[in-house]
């Protein structure tokens, strides 16, 4: 990233126990949040750039039967650009066209994980 900057704020939504906003679980409440400064911002969805290489899952979805993940780390291990991630997610993934992720009927979703790895051990009986 080469750099950040602060166009808007917009105040958390609150809800009422059970109300409309109810379902929504903590990373959907800050993806409203972050879809309204956008929106009072006045920019256009294209110039962000939210998916952090390395850092972020994404999950692609079209239509009822098109969807597509990779884990955080394929970006790190391809070395693919951020284009080329996406396309290849699209294309591999999904069954979609490598540009699908431009088509604004195309959902994407994204997601931070943890990754760790478990390695066991036998112990033989004396």
């Amino acid at each position: 990233m080469k750099e950040a900057v602060i166009v808007s704020a917009v105040r958390t939504p609150l809800g009422s126990f059970n109300g409309s906003l109810g379902a929504l679980g903590a990373t959907q409440l800050g993806a409203l949040v972050i879809t309204e400064a956008i929106k009072r911002a006045q920019i256009d969805k294209e110039a962000v750039n939210e998916i952090v290489m390395g850092q972020h899952g994404v999950i692609v979805r079209k239509g009822l039967f098109h969807q597509g993940v990779f884990l955080p780390q394929v970006a790190t291990e391809t070395g693919w650009t951020r284009e080329q991630f996406l396309s290849n997610l699209c294309s591999h993934k999904a069954g979609l066209p490598p540009d699908a992720w431009k088509d604004p009927k195309t959902r994407l979703e994204i997601f931070t994980a943890n990754v760790f790895s478990l390695e066991l051990s036998v112990l033989k009986a004396s």
